[in-house]
């Protein structure tokens, strides 16, 4: 992503200095930057990746065992805080980057435009995917559609004998995550007049 866009969508509520901190982390980002830590190895954090997911299959309508990367917020899932209803872990699965290039070809999706459409994934200029580089520990590609969102109970993930870690985020691939999110859910500039929409309903 262009420096320039990334101001554009630094949140509002963000103190100068915190927004400052941001763009500096997102500045060291240059495709070939690490996005990994080997630190909080036994936590549970916003931006990690894991195995142990499971997913409903809409079209085989059964359960799925995924790799995936932790959605919810890290104070949601921490199992210390006190809740008065089951807590839920919200993720989205973690998919190689060459079983998303046949994706694309089983879809009708031409050579030429499939590259470009991975270039700009590795390059995380598409909103809609958070890129995942070859770097230790993983051993291979990967990138997370941040349009295919599933939750589970989070007492069922924990328990799960199949759960282990894959990787944590660091700093500058915690905050590219988040801007990532933030841009795909939350987009301030949308230019829609809700209010006429809102006055037609009364």
């Amino acid at each position: 992503m262009e420096l320039e866009q990334i101001k554009d969508q630094i949140p509002y509520y963000l103190t100068k200095e915190q927004g400052e901190g941001l763009l500096l982390e997102l500045e060291k980002y240059n495709g070939k930057t690490s996005l990994y830590t080997g630190s909080h190895a036994d936590s549970m954090l916003q931006g990690d990746g894991w195995r142990g997911f499971q997913l409903f299959d809409f079209v085989s309508e059964k359960k799925q065992k995924v790799r995936g990367i932790l959605l919810s917020n890290s104070c949601d899932i921490d199992p210390t805080n006190a809740r008065s209803l089951a807590g839920k872990v919200t993720f989205a699965p973690i998919i190689r980057l060459e079983r998303f290039r046949a994706m694309l070809a089983e879809n009708g999706v031409k050579e030429d435009r499939a590259e470009n459409i991975i270039g700009a994934i590795r390059r995380q200029e598409n909103t809609q995917f958070f890129y995942l580089p070859c770097q230790p520990p993983l051993d291979d590609e990967f990138l997370v559609w941040l349009s295919d969102i599933h939750s589970m109970p989070a007492e069922a993930f924990v328990s799960s004998p199949d759960k282990a870690k894959i990787f944590t985020l660091n700093l500058t691939g915690f905050y590219l995550f988040l801007l990532k999110l933030s841009i795909h859910f939350c987009r301030f500039h949308e230019n829609v007049d809700r209010g006429t929409a809102a006055n037609r309903l009364n």
